[in-house]
Order: structure tokens, then sequence, then C-alpha cells
């Protein structure tokens, strides 16, 4: 699968919803972002940039196919921001966390993984792409026709065993999208989600 999807785009956007009550959107307390990354990334809170690294200045345009600028092993271990009070990043209520994860090369391996903890505190939001095994969740679309299939056994609750299926045009005449979930690819031998692969032919 690998010799399949690798060279196609070193850029991965994630999202996650997650709920935050009023008394956590109201605290003093800082909101730490903690990420483990292979090569670069750029995080939104709620539509604002809080973090970025190995991808120019802040508040910089990444485009799609934009490489990241400095290479970074996925054995080097997590990263800890500080992204302030929580009082004035949290919605009491629904928030949204987004990842850009960019890749160095197009052939190299990819790896995100993201929480978000209070200070000396309980943990917000998480979300894991380990995997035991080499998981793989791909969704095609072939004009009118349009399939969902999985192999593997992602791990329970990680991020391809909740993610929900993609939607697609029928206008696209050939549109596969491929998400995997490689084992001890990661720091300390943990999974990782590797890849995502878009691969299109003519409009209809």
């Amino acid at each position: 699968m690998a010799s399949l999807i690798s060279g196609e785009t070193p850029l991965l956007y994630l999202r996650k919803l997650f709920q935050a009550s009023s008394s956590q959107a109201s605290i003093t307390t800082h909101v730490l972002l903690e990420i483990d990354y292979d090569d670069g990334f750029i995080v939104f809170l709620n539509g604002k940039e809080v973090a970025r690294s190995r991808m120019g200045a802040a508040n910089g345009f990444a485009y799609a196919d934009q490489f990241s600028i400095i290479s970074r092993p996925n054995d080097s271990g997590s990263e800890v921001d500080n992204l302030g009070p929580a009082d004035e990043i949290l919605n009491s209520g629904e928030n949204l966390l987004a990842v850009q994860a960019h890749n160095g090369e197009l052939s190299g391996d990819l790896l995100a993984k993201v929480s978000l903890t209070f200070d000396g505190a309980s943990e917000i939001v998480s979300e894991s792409f380990d995997s035991t095994a080499d998981d793989t969740r791909m969704h095609e679309r072939t004009g009118a026709s349009e399939s969902n299939t999985a192999a593997g056994s992602p791990a329970s609750g990680s991020w391809l065993d909740k993610a929900a299926d993609p939607q697609s045009s029928s206008a696209w005449s050939h549109l596969v999208i491929v998400t995997e979930e490689y084992a001890a690819i990661g720091f300390s031998d943990a999974g990782a989600l590797r890849y995502m692969e878009i691969r299109t032919s003519r409009f209809l």
C-alpha cells in the first residue's frame, strides 16, 4: 500500500471537534498543546493559528503542496507549546482543533500526534493514530458508484476507528482517498497516521 500512496501529497488536514464545559472555558489555567510530528505543522484552535513549526513565519499561508522547511526525524519526541489562558482561547460548548501536518518530502513518513491539556491538570482532547497492525480505510468514487472499505483492526477509540467515511461528488470520474495507520513508526515505536492520499483522474 505504501508504494501506491507514496509520492502523492506532502500535506494532511486534520480536524477535531470537542466540547469544553462553561467552567473549563472560564478558568485562567493555561492550555498546553503537546505534539509529536514529522516533519512540520500548523495548528489552529477555533479558527486562529496557535502554533507552528518548520513552516515559516506565524500566520503565513501554507499551500497544499508545500513541504516543511526543515525535516524532523519521527523519533524526536513530543514538543509542548503554552497556548495561554483557557478563558481566552476556549469556547463554552463546541471547539474546533485543526492541524495541517506537512511532510518534508513526498515519499517520507508523516506523523501527527496531538493533545490539549490544562497546565498541571486534566486532558482536554487528544487524538491517537497508534496502531498495532497496518490498518487501512479506503473511499473510492467512479462517477455514480461509491464505496468505502476497511482492512485490519484499528485500535479502539483511535482516529481511524472513529472517523466518518469521506463524502465525494459524482462529478469525479475517479477519486481514491486512502488513510492508513502504520505500526511502530512513531516515537518509542508508537504507530502513526502515515498517509492520506487523494488521487484523481479527469472530471466527467
